[in-house]
């Protein structure tokens, strides 16, 4: 499914995550999939799921690199206004190795990674103009330009008001990716504290 260049954007949010340890990659798959679903970027239907590249190399060694982009989005409260939130995914020198946690082994991933995010608002996402059907804004420079003041003055609160809440949404994310990797989180709450740190089994 290729991913929508959207010309109507604000920007929510926009950080990278980097981790250098022991992970299980398998379990942060998941763990990523599984928060895009339970907060409506995705469904568990896995042609639905917008996954636009998985490249994964191997060099002689034997160590891998992967590279993985994820292009979701939602509609939002407002019928012009949708959310995207896209993931891109690049590790490199991923080994396989073991650890031991409670007296037994587990099979895990060592090497480096990082995780960059980008949230963006994406207004009148057809590019129609302030009424449905509307295609005159499309004619000309200037008036795409006036389209877009008109559009960010008129509706400047609810612009305001939908950045504050996809900010929000990827920060829960950026909280669930820090507390799989054990880094620090400023945010108040762990809203993920039941999936499995590092993706090492735990006891039901």
């Amino acid at each position: 499914m290729p991913t929508p260049n959207y010309k109507n954007n604000i920007i929510a949010a926009d950080f990278k995550i980097k981790n250098k340890d022991v992970y299980d990659f398998d379990m942060l798959y998941e763990v990523l999939h599984d928060w895009m679903v339970e907060h409506d970027f995705a469904t568990r239907v896995d042609p639905e799921f917008n996954e636009t590249l998985y490249l994964e190399r191997v060099d002689a060694a034997g160590a891998k690199e992967h590279w993985i982009w994820w292009r979701q989005e939602k509609p939002s409260a407002t019928s012009s206004i949708i959310y995207t939130l896209y993931v891109t995914y690049h590790a490199v020198r991923m080994e396989k190795t073991e650890i031991v946690k409670d007296g037994k082994k587990f099979k895990a991933n060592k090497g480096e990674c990082e995780i960059d995010v980008k949230a963006n608002v994406v207004f009148d996402p057809e590019d129609r103009g302030p009424e449905p059907g509307e295609k005159a804004w499309k004619k000309g420079k200037i008036l795409k330009l006036f389209f877009s003041w008109f559009w960010k003055r008129k509706m400047k609160s609810q612009l305001e008001w939908h950045k504050i809440e996809l900010y929000r949404e990827a920060y829960e994310l950026s909280a669930a990716i820090k507390e799989y990797f054990k880094l620090n989180s400023f945010q108040p709450h762990k809203e993920h504290a039941f999936w499995p740190e590092e993706g090492i089994p735990v006891d039901r």
